[in-house]
């Protein structure tokens, strides 16, 4: 009767760690279809720089259709003239005197048009230059 009820233990032990294995694998896992986004969501990274030194780096998960300056004053402090130009970003200023301006590309590739029209689309890596010239 022992050696029945050792071998039923085993067994009940042995389920229970393969349960509980499979239980922790499946709520740690990375399974790209749970982190999938919406159909209606897109995400951008905007990278930051000072000249040669980076500021900061994040990703954003926003609507398909938000232009990248929505996704900036929604995420940055901003100072953009009325005319649409960025003048300062988190209090990083561009300044005239010494012939330093905010620019930005997207994927490694200036873009031709403002801030206010231009949608990042997925995947998209925006990077703001604070740069002389």
């Amino acid at each position: 009767m022992q050696k029945k009820q050792k071998i039923l233990i085993t067994i009940v032990v042995g389920v229970i760690l393969v349960a509980a294995g499979l239980w922790i694998n499946g709520t740690l896992s990375n399974d790209s279809a749970d982190l999938a986004l919406p159909p209606d969501m897109k995400e951008v990274s905007i990278t930051l720089y000072n000249q040669e030194e980076e500021i900061s780096t994040d990703s954003f998960e926003v609507m398909n259709d938000t232009t990248l300056m929505e996704i900036m004053k929604d995420n940055y402090e901003m100072d953009v003239s009325d005319e649409g130009f960025v003048l300062a970003i988190d209090g990083y200023e561009q300044s005239k005197d010494d012939g330093l301006y905010w620019v930005f590309e997207a994927n490694e590739e200036m873009v031709e048009v403002s801030t206010e029209d231009f949608v990042p689309e997925n995947g998209d890596d925006v990077v703001w230059l604070l740069k002389t010239f």
